[in-house]
């Protein structure tokens, strides 16, 4: 009977910090709200200059801001998903430079794109709850799709730009 609880009670210690030590890790990686989380976001490469927008569906927040870089007006995006015990990042998209010569430009996975827009008014013919315009300036905006189907993913893609 010794053998096996002297067998038995260091698997279980162990068993229990690994249960604590994931619990830790999982609060420690969430923030009580979206822009907590990117201002503790360490994978950015570049310090955010301004915030643009914060857009939301359901549990997921997207936060567009410019960055300091090389060009002026450089674009990202940071996906947040809300879980457990807060919101963890989910992503960064490097958007590019607001330019006019990006227009039709998309970017974005899993059933998120992003497309730069010279208009506000583009009719995609997906639910009106997964799409949102944001303003990036200079008459120009990003056009945010939300929980796309690969089908709906790849028509958007290619639909072209009114660039008039």
């Amino acid at each position: 009977m010794k053998k096996i609880l002297a067998f038995t009670l260091p698997i279980l210690i162990i068993l229990i910090m690994i249960f604590i030590y994931r619990e830790y890790d999982k609060r420690s990686r969430a923030f009580p709200s979206p822009d907590a989380a990117l201002t503790n976001l360490t994978e950015d490469k570049y310090k955010v200059r301004e915030i643009i927008s914060t857009e939301y569906f359901d549990n997921t927040a997207y936060i567009f801001y410019y960055v300091d870089y090389a060009e002026p007006d450089y674009l990202e995006v940071s996906k947040f998903i809300k879980k457990e015990y807060g919101w963890e990042n989910d992503g960064v998209f490097a958007i590019g430079n607001v330019s006019k010569s990006n227009i039709g430009d998309s970017m974005g996975t899993d059933g998120t794109l992003m497309r730069f827009s010279n208009n506000n008014t583009e009719d995609y013919n997906v639910s009106e709850n997964n799409v949102s315009i944001v303003p990036v300036g200079r008459e120009m905006y990003i056009h945010l799709f939300h929980g796309l189907s690969p089908g709906e993913q790849s028509i958007i893609q290619s639909l072209p730009i009114d660039t008039e």
